[in-house]
């Protein structure tokens, strides 16, 4: 059997704060969770990112959030 190695795809995130965090990424079924967390003092209205994530298939369902942790 021959295996495809993972595809890039594009995906729009938001985020915290822009200058602390990381995204992390959980694939469960043919859904896909997109998380950023972040440090500040308030929880700021969140902005929009462009991440590229690795994938075997496009997921049918992403959804996408945040968490600002004082």
């Amino acid at each position: 059997m021959i295996f495809s190695p993972p595809r890039p795809f594009l995906f729009r995130a938001v985020r915290g704060f822009e200058g602390t965090g990381n995204f992390s990424a959980e694939e469960c079924g043919d859904r896909l969770d997109i998380h950023h967390g972040s440090l500040g003092r308030n929880r700021p209205p969140p902005t929009s990112a462009l991440i590229v994530i690795f994938l075997k298939r496009q997921p049918a369902n992403v959804h996408t959030d945040y968490t600002v942790i004082e």
